[in-house]
């Protein structure tokens, strides 16, 4: 059985056409959807819930094959093919990022200098977006080395964050996932897939047109913008592909 995972906490709007639109297309392929409402970690901000996804489903006897997290700023196209098939048990499913260099950079280098910087570096044409990767269930013991390096490392992350604003959880990810694969679980590996399956950013591409996004889109990401303008582009794109 495979599952759509979706960090809702706090609720907001526009999540209600994100999990719908999950809702809906999964039906086709017989894939369930599941929400985080609550944030059972006080401790921690609500943006770090999906590196717990795998230890959630553990702990509540879901059996599970594969789990796509999502961000709850997305929006699946009807016509979206089951990507579940095209990542295997050893692959991590990711989408490069392409949304804006400039702060991809910064972020690589403050968390690079204060809290990765015995850590390899890599080309930030190689990094990727945390709103959409495929995980299976045999990457359960590296996300829970994971969540070990956050309970332990939490204070130091959020000081990156709060001192230089470069986000929370997408760039540790990054180099984390790297790094144990590198040193622990060299069985795995990234499965880079079609920026469709992410697009990203669309107020800086200039790429809000509906049918335009309709043909070239799978997955369509709201990122990047003000929560005004993402509740209604997502909106307008629910009620194009669904009502």
């Amino acid at each position: 059985m495979n599952y759509i995972f979706i960090v809702n906490i706090n609720t907001p709007y526009y999540s209600k056409y994100c999990i719908n639109s999950w809702e809906m297309w999964g039906k086709k392929y017989n894939i369930e959807v599941i929400t985080l409402e609550d944030n059972f970690n006080k401790s921690i901000e609500p943006h770090w819930n999906k590196t717990f996804a795998l230890d959630i489903l553990e702990h509540s006897n879901i059996k599970y094959d594969k789990v796509a997290v999502v961000d709850n700023d997305t929006i699946v196209n009807p016509r979206c093919p089951n990507f579940f098939e095209e990542v295997s048990s050893n692959e991590i499913g990711v989408s490069l990022d392409d949304t804006n260099y400039d702060w991809i950079i910064r972020s690589m280098e403050a968390y690079g200098k204060f809290l990765f910087k015995d850590f390899k570096s890599f080309s930030p044409f190689e990094y990727f977006n945390s709103g959409f990767m495929v995980l299976d269930k045999n990457h359960k013991d590296l996300f829970h080395s994971i969540v070990e390096f956050l309970k332990l490392n939490y204070n130091d992350l959020n000081r990156v964050q709060n001192t230089f604003g470069v986000g929370r959880d997408q760039t540790p990810l990054n180099f984390l996932i790297r790094y144990l694969i590198d040193t622990v679980y060299s069985e795995f590996k990234f499965k880079f897939m079609d920026i469709k399956y992410n697009v990203q950013g669309l107020l800086s591409k200039e790429v809000l047109d509906l049918d335009i996004l309709d043909k070239y889109s799978y997955i369509t990401h709201f990122n990047a913008m003000d929560s005004y303008n993402r509740t209604i582009l997502m909106e307008q794109m629910y009620n194009k592909y669904y009502e």
